[in-house]
This record gives structure tokens, sequence and C-alpha cells, in this order.
């Protein structure tokens, strides 16, 4: 006979309480975990069309401010070189920063490289050769008047000093900076290699319009196309800087021997 006080079977055990999920990861996380594979992934292609806007406006106050203060040249165009490259760093970091507030100069493609890597900037550098000789032989040979041409490098004066370093130096690691690091970057995060390649490399080249004919900007648009592959290859910006550094030394010799 069954005891009056017994109420049944026991009732069930509640279950279990959840497991605290992780937090999802931040950008510079994602970043960290991939390496070097990706360092443009936190990018966007709104933040290329930003870095254009903000360099235009920036070299237009700088420039305004360098005519006014300074007429004759080379010095006009010495010192107009300094906010310049300020403007050509400072914006992709600033963008860079948006989206990955720890250590944004990775995004950029300040990150290190391989001595591996050395190998492709050589197959780069012929490549360059190959191509330098082909663009001449079917169309022309560029005509382009740059501030080496207004330095005499027959005397030891700081502005033939400040020149090699502004041009083989500061050119190249400012450049790539603004052109591969944020430009390319930008769009190749959601672009295709060709098409973020060759928009970098036009607006590369047309950048220099303003020292040359159609053919240097025609030329040079195929170098940030080369620059661009270097970096997509590597995945750090060291070796485009590199050889953007070889081409302007290349440029400079003839007028340092004349």
């Amino acid at each position: 006979m069954a005891d009056a006080g017994s109420s049944g079977p026991p009732p069930p055990e509640p279950p279990p309480p959840p497991l605290p999920q992780p937090p999802s990861p931040r950008p510079e996380d994602r970043l960290e975990a991939k390496g070097k594979r990706t360092p443009w992934a936190p990018l966007q292609p709104t933040d290329a069309m930003l870095g254009l806007l903000f360099v235009f406006f920036g070299l237009l106050v700088a420039g305004g401010v360098v005519l006014s203060l300074i007429s004759r040249e080379p010095d006009q165009t010495l010192v107009a070189l300094i906010p310049q490259g300020l403007i050509f760093i400072g914006v992709p970091l600033a963008i860079a920063a948006r989206r990955v507030p720890s250590r944004p100069w990775r995004v950029i493609g300040y990150v290190p490289f391989r001595a591996f890597d050395l190998l492709w900037v050589l197959l780069a550098l012929v490549v360059q050769i190959v191509a330098t000789v082909l663009f001449v032989a079917i169309f022309f040979e560029p005509q382009q008047d740059t501030i080496l041409e207004d330095v005499n490098f027959n005397e030891t004066t700081l502005a033939a000093a400040a020149t090699v370093f502004l041009v083989v130096i500061a050119a190249p690691i400012t450049e790539e900076t603004l052109f591969r690091g944020l430009f390319f970057g930008a769009l190749r995060s959601r672009a295709p290699f060709w098409v973020a390649a060759g928009v970098s490399g036009v607006l590369f080249g047309a950048v220099h319009l303003g020292s040359g004919d159609v053919a240097v900007a025609g030329l040079l648009s195929l170098l940030g196309v080369i620059l661009a592959g270097l970096y997509e290859k590597t995945r750090s910006l060291g070796p485009p800087i590199l050889l953007h550094m070889v081409n302007n030394v290349v440029a400079i010799i003839p007028l340092l021997n004349g």
C-alpha cells in the first residue's frame, strides 16, 4: 500500500546555465589572427574615397600656404614636399585608426616581411624594366620636369642634400603609404586585384601629371600596378617601398654624376 505522504516522483533537475559566449572579435583581433595574409582586411572602399577627399583639400591648403610664403624655386617645391608627406602619411593612419584603434599602421601594410620577399622585389624590378622598355618602344619617351633639375648637385648644398633625402627616402615611404597602403588596400578589401591595382595606379600616375606629360602619367600608372602586385604578393609595404626607392635612385644618379 502506497504511503499517503508520498508526492510522486521527484521533479526534474533544472537545466545547467548556458555557458558564457566569448566576445565578438574586434577588427584588430581578426587582423592579428590572420597575420600578414590580409593587412588591409579592416579597410573599406569608402575609406579610399574619404582619404582622397582629405588629401585633395589638405594639399590645397598646404600649397596655398607655401605659395604665400615662398616664391623662389626650388625652395618652394622642396618646402611644399614636407606638408605633402605629412598628409600622405597622416591621412591613411587616421583612417586606419578609425577601423583599428590598436596599431593602425599594420592595416596600411607596416608589417614585417620575410627575407625571401626580396626576391619578389628583384623580380618586380625586372618586370618594371621590361615594361618601361616596351612602353617607350610602343608610345614615346616620357618628358618630366622635376625639382632635381633645379638643384645644383655639383656643389654641396643643403638644398641638394634635402632633395636627395626627399626623393630617395621620403617620397617612396609617403607615396606608398597613401597609394598602396590606403587606396589599394581599401579597394582590394572588396574588389578584385586588377580593379584595385588599376584604380590606385591611375591615381598614382595622375598625381605626377603636374611635372610631366601623359606618357609620364601612363608609365607611373604602370609602375603603380607593379608596386600593388608586390604588395599583394608579400602582404607588406616594405617591398614596394624598396622598389620605389630603387626607381628613384636610378632617376637621380645621372644628376649626381653630372
